[in-house]
């Protein structure tokens, strides 16, 4: 997997190396695509063009509650704290390594390296901020 921010091109995808070849999943444009070893291509979602896209789906959800229906399970918060719960754990891992990659490139001023210097003095002033977003105490 290879993570780049602010490339030059918007791409999101992943590559599973296998015996059999290379699979990706492919976000880079909606509703994404699965790619096989031989140049097969399904889309990410059958229904994309016959059902409601995310951002109808989620407010038709929302009126329905709002009118005293059942609440989709799927749009709740839970699952973003327990995304937030992931990014927390790895943080300390994500932060090491970085680190260590920056010492390598302590006289590099190629655009990743610049923005992992940026983003290391803020996870790292983050760290010893007692004002977090969100406390306004």
């Amino acid at each position: 997997m290879l993570l780049t921010r602010n490339g030059e091109a918007r791409r999101r995808a992943i590559v599973a190396e296998t015996r059999g070849g290379d699979f990706t999943l492919d976000f880079t444009i909606e509703p994404g695509a699965i790619v096989g070893p031989g140049g097969d291509r399904q889309s990410g979602d059958p229904l994309w063009d016959t059902a409601l896209r995310p951002m109808g789906a989620m407010l038709t959800a929302f009126i329905a509650v709002v009118r005293g229906g059942p609440f989709d399970t799927r749009l709740s918060p839970a699952h973003g704290l327990a995304a937030a719960a992931l990014a927390d754990a790895i943080r300390p891992r994500y932060v090491s390594d970085q680190a260590g990659w920056l010492k390598g490139r302590q006289t590099s001023t190629d655009a990743d390296t610049l923005y992992a210097r940026a983003e290391a003095v803020t996870w790292r002033s983050d760290r010893f901020n007692p004002l977090r977003f969100g406390d306004t105490s």
